[in-house]
This record gives C-alpha cells, structure tokens and sequence, in this order.
C-alpha cells in the first residue's frame, strides 16, 4: 500500500536506563529528492525533534543498509510526506537495544 500525501508522523523511541540503541532498516521506499526536502525520513539523536539530526534519508532500496546508533537511550524518528507521492511504500525499520560496553560504530551524519 503507498503512503498517503500530507502525511507527518513522529516516533519517540526509548530502551531501558543504561543501554543505547540501534536503528535499522528492512525496506525504505520514501519518494527521493535531491535534498530529501519532499518526502523524507530523519533521525534525532536524543528525546525531541530539536536534538541533534544524525540522517536525513529518502529515495528506494530494497533493503537500506544503513544502521544507526544512537548516544544516549533515546531516539526520535520523524517521517513526512508532501502532496506528491505516486509510486512509493514507505519503510520498514526495527530497533533493539544494545549494551554501551561493547564497541558500537556509532554514526553520526
């Protein structure tokens, strides 16, 4: 099913004290545009929309192989959608949380 045009939704996502997260994608089909300024996926490294942007992403692929870390135990992950989509799905993402002892790659754009 596409996604509907004027869409704008926000996911504040949260792990238990003491632990970070990962962010990963299993599919990502969000209409691309040069600057993702149409439709676009962004991730916030901490608990609101003003924390710091670590990815702004859009365009297809079967399966995004991007994971992001975040620094702290929350996330926020913000979809939109403008008055133009024709062709696109959407995305599928999960998270899990992780253990900041190990040597995570934390990636931060």
């Amino acid at each position: 099913m596409k996604y509907p045009n004027f869409m704008s939704c926000l996911w504040a996502i949260t792990v238990p004290e003491g632990k970070r997260m990962k962010l990963s994608f299993q599919y990502f089909d969000v209409q691309w545009s040069e600057n993702c300024d149409k439709d676009y996926v962004k991730v916030y490294d901490g608990l609101n929309p003003t924390s710091t942007l670590m990815k702004t992403l859009c365009g297809a692929s079967l399966k995004l192989r991007e994971e992001i870390y975040s620094s702290s135990r929350h996330l926020i992950v913000q979809f939109h959608s403008d008055g133009d989509n024709d062709d696109n799905y959407g995305f599928k993402a999960q998270f899990e949380e992780v253990n900041p002892s190990k040597c995570n790659p934390f990636s931060f754009a």
